[in-house]
């Protein structure tokens, strides 16, 4: 999502991203963007289970202190 920039300033470009206003979609293996500098984020993860041939998705919401799985 933020390729070239180190984990201390990841926070920071997120709260960038807000201050401008934008709407996003990130994809990213390893970044979850549950900052403080987030208000509110959904989270998608797709999950494929030992490779098994389905995918699931999994949502959740990001409320700016707590990610929490979303019952379906």
């Amino acid at each position: 999502a933020f390729a070239g920039v180190d984990e201390t300033n990841i926070e920071s470009m997120f709260a960038l991203v807000h201050e401008l206003g934008f709407d996003y979609i990130m994809n990213s293996q390893a970044l979850w963007g549950c900052y403080p500098t987030v208000s509110s984020l959904n989270i998608a993860e797709l999950w494929r289970p030992q490779n098994a041939q389905i995918v699931t998705v999994l949502r959740y919401h990001w409320d700016g202190h707590v990610r929490r799985l979303e019952e379906t």
